[in-house]
């Protein structure tokens, strides 16, 4: 537990807003998230000693980020005058997807693992290789480690193993001394035990359905130690008046006497094990004791094995205390425990949270975020929307169907690249298919062709299809001389209502908005009163809503009266006066 900091930034009232350092600069604007995670029990389903553990950190930005190729970063949480260290880690990875970049680092015990360790001239006690280890690998001696001088120096070390790595020999130290490995938020080498933090948490504090707790308690006894000697042979130490769980590590160097000194030391302890989720803590390490209280009002100790912080804007902490149904697991390295096998469990575990597998075997997304250069999906059956569709390749289809009794309709949408051996455009083809009983119907309802000079054409097929292009304002321009072909309605009528025309012949038009109303009609007499001769069915109403009016001349060897003529403002043609003869007339009006 970090100490020497107010609440005010992590719990209780007064919240802060809290921002994140990397080597002094505040990266906040441009953070995703950053995940820390820590262990200091490696996977076993009991407290163990002389575990070496990595802490590791994952930070996400929301734009690009460089200059992180094998560099040390200092991570900082500042709010108001504060300052918490995270730690100095090493990049081990940075990966730029998407236009987000993601930043994978570990502390130094992670170098440790992989280097085997060649005892110098003179190296002979288990402080002087320590020392040696100092030299060797740049680390620094944290306080806790400096303490346990005199008893290391009462070891002997000599004659350790060839391929022993600096890890696996960092934590026969640490074992001796009845302690676990880890690298302080500082940078320096330290080992430590569990000790009470003074954080207590309660059931309800924890999310919903984010709290597992182990049914009654779990008594820790030191673990057997196994040793081996120089011919060979194996014997398991055991300590005085140990009693509780068990388990066995390897350790060459360690005695019956140490191990008792290590027990009167540490003794046991009596714990729950747990699995937490809360309001976060970042000052919380693992090794921490906490106190939990259940519903019920028992309170009982959990002890921090391992944890994950999360920190987006606000934090979330996940403790772990082994010891529910994880299986003991050994990593290889001289019986040196770490956290990776938990660590790999989280991760596929958070895997499994981002996928969903169908009925048909079918792994698809679930939720959270994916960051990819390109998404292949083949089979997605989820209902919704989709917000910044992108759809980068080839071809482009997209399918919709729907059945309803025997109707079977379905909709594509297709595009691809198209040459004509000069040009090369990029069709889209909007096709509709239509399947009732035996027939089979498919049209291709219009296609957009987009070419490289930034022309667009429109197609429809069918001698009943039709096109519309709507917008607040539009320009046709050409350089060379542009024709717009439309289809007209006309319809001829050569029959008449009111009795009033013997015979005749009248035309309506209807193109682009406009109506054309022309022809000839023969009177046999004066028509008194106004007459619908035609009804509003063939001849439309104008537009205005205002009728529309004009005469007819009927041009014989005496004078006759014209004949007025009009489309009422319902519609209809409309005729009066006028006498025997036959009168011609035209009449243009904007329609709806």
């Amino acid at each position: 537990m970090y100490t020497g900091l107010t609440d005010s930034i992590w719990k209780g009232s007064g919240l802060k807003a809290a921002a994140l350092y990397l080597n002094g600069t505040a990266v906040t604007p441009d953070l995703l998230s950053l995940t820390i995670s820590g262990s200091v029990n490696g996977d076993q389903e009991q407290i163990t000693v002389g575990c070496t553990c990595a802490r590791t950190v994952t930070i996400q930005f929301s734009s690009a980020q460089g200059g992180f190729a094998d560099s040390q970063l200092r991570l900082e949480i500042k709010a108001g005058e504060e300052v918490l260290p995270v730690g100095l880690f090493r990049v081990t990875e940075a990966v730029t997807k998407g236009g987000q970049t993601t930043v994978t680092a570990a502390d130094a015990m992670l170098y440790l693992l992989d280097q085997d360790y060649i005892p110098g001239t003179g190296v002979s006690d288990a402080w002087s290789v320590l020392s040696d280890i100092v030299s060797k690998s740049g680390i620094t001696l944290g306080t806790s480690v400096i303490g346990f001088q005199t008893t290391l120096t009462a070891v002997d070390m000599s004659g350790i193993a060839a391929g022993s790595t600096y890890r696996t020999v960092v934590g026969w130290l640490a074992a001796l001394c009845g302690r676990n490995a880890v690298i302080s938020r500082t940078g320096t080498l330290e080992f430590v035990w569990y000790t009470a933090s003074g954080v207590t948490l309660q059931q309800q504090d924890c999310y919903d359905g984010m709290d597992q707790v182990q049914d009654g308690n779990r008594v820790f006894s030191m673990l057997a130690v196994t040793v081996t000697d120089e011919e060979g042979e194996t014997q398991t130490l055991t300590p005085a008046n140990g009693a509780g769980s068990s388990g066995a590590i390897e350790n060459p160097y360690m005695t019956q006497g140490r191990l008792d000194a290590i027990w009167t030391d540490i003794g046991g302890l009596t714990y729950r094990p747990a699995d937490l989720t809360f309001l976060g803590d970042l000052r919380l390490d693992a090794g921490d004791l906490i106190t939990y209280t259940l519903s019920d009002g028992t309170t009982c100790t959990v002890p921090v094995m391992s944890l994950i912080h999360t920190f987006d804007g606000g934090v979330t902490t996940q403790i772990v205390s082994a010891g529910l149904s994880e299986t003991a697991a050994e990593v290889s390295g001289g019986g040196t425990l770490t956290g990776k096998v938990k660590q790999l469990t989280a991760d596929i575990a958070l895997l499994n949270a981002l996928t969903v597998t169908d009925n048909n075997g079918t792994t698809k997304i679930n939720g959270g975020r994916i960051d990819t250069d390109s998404l292949f999906a083949q089979n997605i059956t989820a209902r919704g929307t989709i917000n910044g569709l992108k759809l980068r390749g080839g071809d482009i289809s997209i399918d919709g169907s729907h059945r309803y009794g025997n109707l079977y309709s379905n909709g594509k949408l297709t595009g691809g690249v198209l040459k004509d051996g000069i040009n090369e455009y990029f069709r889209f083809d909007l096709t509709a298919y239509s399947n009732y009983a035996d027939s089979h119907i498919q049209r291709t309802l219009s296609s957009i062709d987009v070419n490289g000079y930034g022309g667009i054409s429109l197609y429809s097929d069918g001698e009943d299809g039709w096109i519309v292009l709507e917008a607040p304002s539009m320009i046709l321009a050409s350089s060379t001389p542009m024709e717009i072909l439309t289809p007209s309605i006309v319809n001829t009528y050569t029959s008449f209502d009111g009795g009033v025309a013997s015979e005749g012949s009248v035309t309506v038009v209807k193109k682009m908005g406009w109506c054309l109303v022309h022809g000839s009609v023969k009177l046999t007499n004066t028509v008194s009163d106004m007459t619908n001769v035609l009804d509003s069915s063939k001849v439309p109403a104008p537009q205005t809503g205002v009728g529309i009016y004009t005469t007819a001349a009927y041009w014989a060897s005496s004078y006759t009266r014209n004949m007025r003529v009009g489309v009422g403002a319902g519609g209809s043609l409309r005729i009066q006066y006028g006498g025997a003869g036959t009168y011609t007339f035209s009449i243009t009006y904007p329609i709806a």
